[in-house]
């Protein structure tokens, strides 16, 4: 629907994830940059949602201690 893009917001685009290889090195490593794939039947649209990759990199560091983060 008009007005309801993510695309709109700044939080959509739409990346070229051919050949093979590409997509799968950002379904391994997008979440590292900020960059989550929230529609399945669309491989090239990602979502930048910085703060659950902070989260994510704080639950995986070393210091780590089941605390909550602050994101």
């Amino acid at each position: 629907r008009p007005g309801n893009s993510k695309h709109q917001t700044g939080i959509g685009i739409d990346i070229n994830t051919y050949p093979a290889a590409s997509f799968k090195w950002m379904v391994n490593h997008a979440h590292r940059f900020g960059f989550k794939r929230r529609i399945a039947g669309e491989s090239w649209h990602w979502e930048y949602l910085p703060n659950q990759a902070i989260y994510e990199i704080a639950m995986d560091h070393e210091s780590w201690r089941g605390e909550e983060a602050i994101v």
